[in-house]
Protein backbone atom coordinates (compact mmCIF):
# COMPACT_ATOMS: atom_id res chain seq x y z
CA UNK A 1 0.00 0.00 0.00
CA UNK A 2 1.75 3.42 -1.00
CA UNK A 3 1.28 6.33 0.50
CA UNK A 4 0.96 9.51 -1.16
CA UNK A 5 2.02 13.11 0.54
CA UNK A 6 -0.47 15.90 0.67
CA UNK A 7 1.85 19.06 -0.15
CA UNK A 8 -0.02 22.72 0.64
CA UNK A 9 0.60 25.02 -1.84
CA UNK A 10 2.95 27.07 0.76
CA UNK A 11 5.32 23.92 0.74
CA UNK A 12 5.43 23.28 -3.11
CA UNK A 13 5.99 27.44 -2.91
CA UNK A 14 8.61 26.82 -1.04
CA UNK A 15 10.33 23.47 -2.87
CA UNK A 16 9.73 25.74 -6.02
CA UNK A 17 11.66 28.64 -4.69
CA UNK A 18 14.57 26.82 -3.52
CA UNK A 19 14.47 25.02 -7.29
CA UNK A 20 14.59 28.44 -8.68
CA UNK A 21 17.46 29.50 -6.79
CA UNK A 22 19.74 26.49 -7.52
CA UNK A 23 18.55 27.39 -11.11
CA UNK A 24 19.59 30.49 -10.62
CA UNK A 25 23.11 29.31 -9.38
CA UNK A 26 23.60 27.25 -12.45
CA UNK A 27 23.34 30.09 -14.41
CA UNK A 28 19.83 28.90 -15.72
CA UNK A 29 17.56 31.58 -14.99
CA UNK A 30 17.52 35.21 -13.74
CA UNK A 31 15.51 34.99 -10.02
CA UNK A 32 14.74 37.51 -7.78
CA UNK A 33 12.58 36.67 -4.15
CA UNK A 34 11.66 40.11 -3.77
CA UNK A 35 9.51 39.09 -7.79
CA UNK A 36 7.63 36.52 -6.05
CA UNK A 37 4.27 37.15 -4.60
CA UNK A 38 1.86 34.79 -5.54
CA UNK A 39 3.31 33.73 -8.01
CA UNK A 40 7.09 32.42 -8.14
CA UNK A 41 8.72 34.14 -11.08
CA UNK A 42 12.02 34.37 -12.99
CA UNK A 43 13.75 35.99 -16.21
CA UNK A 44 15.98 34.14 -18.49
CA UNK A 45 19.12 36.16 -20.02
CA UNK A 46 18.20 35.57 -23.54
CA UNK A 47 14.67 37.09 -23.69
CA UNK A 48 15.29 39.96 -21.49
CA UNK A 49 17.74 40.80 -24.73
CA UNK A 50 14.11 41.27 -26.19
CA UNK A 51 12.08 42.42 -23.81
CA UNK A 52 13.93 44.59 -21.80
CA UNK A 53 13.03 46.37 -18.67
CA UNK A 54 12.34 49.50 -18.44
CA UNK A 55 15.19 52.08 -17.80
CA UNK A 56 13.40 54.67 -15.25
CA UNK A 57 9.86 54.04 -15.63
CA UNK A 58 7.66 51.75 -13.64
CA UNK A 59 6.07 48.33 -14.97
CA UNK A 60 3.83 46.55 -14.47
CA UNK A 61 4.37 43.66 -11.09
CA UNK A 62 3.83 46.20 -8.03
CA UNK A 63 5.82 48.97 -10.12
CA UNK A 64 8.89 46.67 -10.82
CA UNK A 65 10.50 48.00 -14.45
CA UNK A 66 9.62 43.92 -15.98
CA UNK A 67 7.52 43.41 -18.76
CA UNK A 68 7.54 39.97 -18.82
CA UNK A 69 7.81 36.74 -16.85
CA UNK A 70 7.94 33.10 -16.41
CA UNK A 71 5.15 32.82 -13.50
CA UNK A 72 4.74 29.23 -11.27
CA UNK A 73 1.62 28.87 -9.85
CA UNK A 74 2.20 26.56 -7.33
CA UNK A 75 -0.91 24.39 -6.31
CA UNK A 76 -1.09 21.40 -4.51
CA UNK A 77 -2.33 19.05 -7.03
CA UNK A 78 -1.04 20.96 -10.33
CA UNK A 79 2.20 23.24 -11.42
CA UNK A 80 1.51 25.93 -14.10
CA UNK A 81 4.44 27.93 -15.86
CA UNK A 82 3.28 30.62 -18.12
CA UNK A 83 4.87 33.45 -19.68
CA UNK A 84 2.88 36.62 -18.91
CA UNK A 85 3.83 39.99 -20.40
CA UNK A 86 3.25 43.48 -18.56
CA UNK A 87 2.16 46.16 -20.67
CA UNK A 88 1.99 49.16 -17.70
CA UNK A 89 4.47 51.69 -19.12
CA UNK A 90 5.53 49.64 -22.35
CA UNK A 91 7.69 51.00 -25.02
CA UNK A 92 7.00 51.22 -28.33
CA UNK A 93 9.47 48.84 -29.72
CA UNK A 94 9.13 46.30 -26.91
CA UNK A 95 4.87 46.48 -27.00
CA UNK A 96 5.85 45.68 -31.15
CA UNK A 97 7.47 42.55 -30.16
CA UNK A 98 5.31 41.55 -27.47
CA UNK A 99 2.16 42.38 -30.12
CA UNK A 100 3.66 40.18 -32.44
CA UNK A 101 4.59 37.45 -30.22
CA UNK A 102 1.00 37.70 -29.11
CA UNK A 103 -0.33 37.22 -32.06
CA UNK A 104 1.41 34.75 -34.04
CA UNK A 105 3.16 32.20 -31.04
CA UNK A 106 0.40 32.36 -28.75
CA UNK A 107 0.34 28.50 -27.22
CA UNK A 108 -2.26 28.17 -24.95
CA UNK A 109 -6.40 28.23 -24.88
CA UNK A 110 -7.78 32.15 -24.62
CA UNK A 111 -7.78 32.62 -21.53
CA UNK A 112 -7.09 36.71 -21.48
CA UNK A 113 -9.77 38.88 -22.69
CA UNK A 114 -8.54 40.61 -25.63
CA UNK A 115 -10.48 43.64 -24.38
CA UNK A 116 -8.71 43.18 -20.66
CA UNK A 117 -7.97 46.84 -19.32
CA UNK A 118 -5.46 45.33 -16.52
CA UNK A 119 -2.29 45.09 -19.11
CA UNK A 120 -1.00 41.34 -18.26
CA UNK A 121 -1.43 38.85 -21.18
CA UNK A 122 0.09 35.51 -20.91
CA UNK A 123 1.59 34.37 -24.19
CA UNK A 124 1.99 30.39 -22.88
CA UNK A 125 1.59 27.96 -20.47
CA UNK A 126 2.47 24.32 -19.37
CA UNK A 127 1.44 22.11 -17.02
CA UNK A 128 1.84 19.00 -15.07
CA UNK A 129 0.27 17.29 -12.21
CA UNK A 130 1.79 16.46 -8.90
CA UNK A 131 -1.07 15.25 -6.76
CA UNK A 132 1.04 12.01 -6.72
CA UNK A 133 4.19 13.39 -5.87
CA UNK A 134 5.13 11.48 -2.27
CA UNK A 135 8.39 13.35 -2.21
CA UNK A 136 10.32 16.94 -2.69
CA UNK A 137 12.44 15.42 -5.48
CA UNK A 138 9.40 14.25 -7.45
CA UNK A 139 7.98 17.44 -7.57
CA UNK A 140 11.52 18.86 -8.86
CA UNK A 141 12.00 16.75 -11.37
CA UNK A 142 7.84 17.73 -12.35
CA UNK A 143 9.19 21.26 -12.02
CA UNK A 144 12.35 20.10 -14.10
CA UNK A 145 10.24 19.18 -17.00
CA UNK A 146 8.16 22.12 -17.30
CA UNK A 147 11.62 24.58 -17.51
CA UNK A 148 12.50 22.35 -19.99
CA UNK A 149 9.05 22.34 -22.00
CA UNK A 150 9.12 25.99 -21.81
CA UNK A 151 13.01 26.66 -22.66
CA UNK A 152 12.05 25.01 -25.63
CA UNK A 153 9.51 26.83 -26.26
CA UNK A 154 11.47 30.24 -25.39
CA UNK A 155 14.16 29.31 -27.94
CA UNK A 156 11.34 28.84 -30.66
CA UNK A 157 10.20 32.30 -29.81
CA UNK A 158 13.83 33.82 -30.19
CA UNK A 159 14.53 31.98 -33.38
CA UNK A 160 11.32 33.57 -34.93
CA UNK A 161 12.18 37.23 -33.48
CA UNK A 162 16.00 36.75 -34.73
CA UNK A 163 14.41 35.91 -38.40
CA UNK A 164 11.91 38.87 -38.27
CA UNK A 165 14.83 41.13 -37.45
CA UNK A 166 17.12 40.19 -40.43
CA UNK A 167 13.74 40.47 -42.82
Amino acid sequence: MSTKANFTGKQVKEIILKWAEEKEKQGEIVFDPTFCKGYVRYKTTKLTKWIPDNSKECGGWSGRREHYAYEIECRPTILNLLLSFSYTNIPDKTKKICDELLRKYKKMHKLDNEDSDDNYYRLCVFDIKIKDCQTEEDIRKAMDKLFYRMKGYEEFIIFKLKEAAKA
